[in-house]
């Protein structure tokens, strides 16, 4: 299923977007990109396509995510670099499935601090893709 356009920054205007959530949808990257940015929102687009570690993840997200004064990122230290981002973030996290199927445990980890940090923000941080899940993370399946 794919979002229509509008339907995404609707959805974060109205507040319906809070924390980390699991969105089961493509959608036009360039697109969702240029309409999150015309409403205000900063867009950030995290792809762990291949990310099979926590190390690798964090190598990655340092590098995508333009993480201020982490130059060693790991979980100790995450949610503080997150945390240097500003509020209206929008983080959209593709790719992550083989991370998903070789680390389930850390990808929670790191589902429940990106949920803790954007718990307070008024972006929020998507994550899309058709299959595949992630423990404890609410799933939005009601909007198309």
């Amino acid at each position: 299923m794919s979002i229509r356009p509008g339907l995404l920054t609707a959805l974060l205007r109205a507040g319906h977007l809070h924390g980390a959530i699991r969105w089961k949808v493509e959608v036009d990257i360039d697109a969702s990109s240029q309409e999150l940015i015309q409403f205000g929102y900063l867009y950030r687009l995290l792809d762990t396509t291949g990310v099979t570690s926590i190390e690798e993840f964090f190598d990655v997200a340092n590098k995508q995510l333009e993480l201020s004064g982490e130059a060693n990122l790991v979980a100790s230290n995450f949610e503080s670099a997150l945390n240097s981002l500003p509020k209206n973030t929008v983080i959209v996290w593709l790719g992550w499935q083989d991370f998903a199927r070789q680390a389930p445990n850390d990808v929670a980890l790191v589902a429940d601090i990106f949920d803790a940090v954007a718990q307070g923000w008024e972006g929020s941080v998507l994550i899309l893709g058709k299959a595949g899940t992630i423990a404890n993370v609410a799933e939005l399946s009601a909007v198309s």
